[in-house]
């Protein structure tokens, strides 16, 4: 009994000493087998990475960049000589940014695109490239619906001169052949295809060839995604336009023609303001000289009739106070047709109204200078709309802001022009009655009667030369806009 007590005691002990025994000793031996047993998994570890690295760096398409750097003005050469050119003029150039992002101005520029319309590409093993600018072939749409659009076409080519085409829409197939050169009618589309090489390796030799009719409205999302605009120095207005693309020459093509598109339209739209502007003045003209001649010919029948011969009668203007009067009843006369015809052009539709027909007018009032800055406030209200309808619908926040701004803007100018009104109105009263006194007191001779409309030929002559003078003047700054692309 006590021999198997003392057995028991004594192999706890022999089993701690083996385990210091392992954990104090190094075994060489177990350490290379057990990395004779990873090296194999080690192996295809590195392997695997190998592979994965290769077929990313084979499979992956390069993106290309393309920037242009654009100074958002417009140089004009008349600027310094002239007020009306720095209407034109803004300092903010969020607008003109908002305005390249905008779905509307890309769709517009992209249609300039020779690969606008059609897209031809090459299915490779894995991926399918992009054949621009030099497809062999050359799709000409004739006619297409909507269906067709964005779907791959793929088309084969024979000697023989033959055309084979094959589409699939919702999983449904659509062939159709026809002759190089001649119309092709399918079930979704009308087309002719020429060819643009005579390699016959290039054509007959590859069945791998494709193109597909594009979508503007998809096309147009597909710029905008890949495009960039950052603002590089806000006080001299440059910005820098940035696009990426699969194909180097399309990013560099894409990207020029988006930055010549925008400077072409930045100048069609100042000059056409000011083209506005010389036909509203030439219109004017027309009535002045109307008035002009209508008041020289009263002026002759007048002088003829009562036998004036001696131009030195027409330098004795009278008693002095009624010629003051005359002279400044004339002069408000010319400001109320000037206030009639401004109120007339402010209560048009904001499409019709344009300012600078406004500022033209008023040109030739005394009452320019308080009433201009109304008008500047009220263009940069009415600018400000039209960026904003690229980004905003009409019932949006945004919109409905500009618009209340315009709304009282145009109040504003309302009550000036009425306030204008109101104190013509009693100056001339005033001015009337007192010439009714002085009227009944003289007895007017045939001369003061002459001198008179003498005068209101020249107030109508002055009248016609500063709208001539504005009409050169818008002349000028029509000429003088050139566009600035660094």
């Amino acid at each position: 009994m006590q021999n198997n007590i003392n057995s028991e005691n004594t192999n706890p002990v022999n089993t701690k000493s083996q385990a210091t025994n392992i954990g104090g000793d190094f075994e060489l031996g177990l350490l290379l087998n057990i990395s004779k047993k990873s090296i194999p998994w080690i192996i295809l570890l590195i392997a695997s990475s190998i592979t994965c690295a290769f077929l990313y760096l084979r499979y992956t398409p390069f993106i290309f960049e393309s920037k242009s750097t654009l100074q958002l003005t417009n140089e004009n050469t008349s600027e310094n000589l002239y007020d009306a050119a720095s209407l034109y003029q803004t300092s903010d150039i969020s607008g003109e940014i908002e305005l390249i992002r905008s779905a509307y101005f890309l769709k517009k520029a992209i249609e300039k695109l020779p690969t606008s319309k059609t897209s031809y590409f090459n299915q490779g093993n894995v991926l399918y490239f992009e054949q621009y600018p030099n497809a062999p072939y050359e799709v000409v749409i004739l006619d297409n619906s909507n269906e067709v659009e964005e779907a791959f076409i793929y088309v084969r080519f024979e000697k023989s001169g033959r055309v084979f085409l094959n589409y699939e829409i919702n999983e449904i197939p659509y062939t159709g052949q026809g002759i190089i050169g001649k119309e092709i009618q399918l079930p979704h589309f009308k087309c002719t295809i020429n060819l643009k090489t005579k390699d016959d390796d290039i054509i007959y030799s590859q069945s791998n060839l494709f193109f597909k009719i594009n979508n503007l409205d998809v096309l147009t999302q597909q710029i905008i995604s890949n495009l960039d605009v950052v603002v590089l120095n806000a006080a001299a207005r440059t910005i820098q336009l940035t696009f990426k693309d699969k194909n180097a020459d399309k990013a560099a093509d894409i990207l020029n023609i988006i930055s010549e598109e925008f400077l072409k339209n930045e100048v069609e739209r100042k000059s056409g303001s000011a083209t506005q502007v010389i036909a509203f003045i030439e219109q004017q003209l027309g009535h002045v000289t109307e008035r002009l001649q209508e008041t020289e010919s009263t002026l002759k029948s007048f002088k003829s009739e009562n036998k004036i011969t001696d131009p030195n009668l027409l330098n004795t203007p009278g008693p002095d106070k009624i010629s003051i009067i005359e002279d400044e009843l004339l002069k408000i006369e010319l400001e109320e047709n000037i206030l009639k015809e401004i109120k007339k052009l402010l209560n048009k539709s904001e499409k019709e109204i344009d300012i600078f027909n406004l500022i033209a007018i008023l040109s030739a009032s005394e009452y320019e200078g308080p009433i201009k800055g109304q008008f500047q406030t009220l263009n940069q209200l009415l600018m400000e709309k039209e960026m904003a309808k690229y980004d905003n619908k009409p019932s949006s926040m945004n919109m409905k802001v500009i618009d209340y701004k315009i709304e009282i803007q145009k109040k504003m100018l309302t009550l000036s022009f009425q306030s204008m009104d109101e104190i013509l109105s009693k100056k001339k009263n005033k001015l009337s009655s007192k010439l009714n006194v002085f009227e009944n007191d003289l007895n007017l001779p045939i001369e003061l009667e002459a001198s008179r409309l003498e005068k209101k030929f020249a107030l109508n002559q002055d009248y016609y030369d500063k709208f001539t003078e504005k009409l050169s003047e818008y002349e000028i700054i029509k000429a003088s806009y050139v566009p600035t692309n660094l």
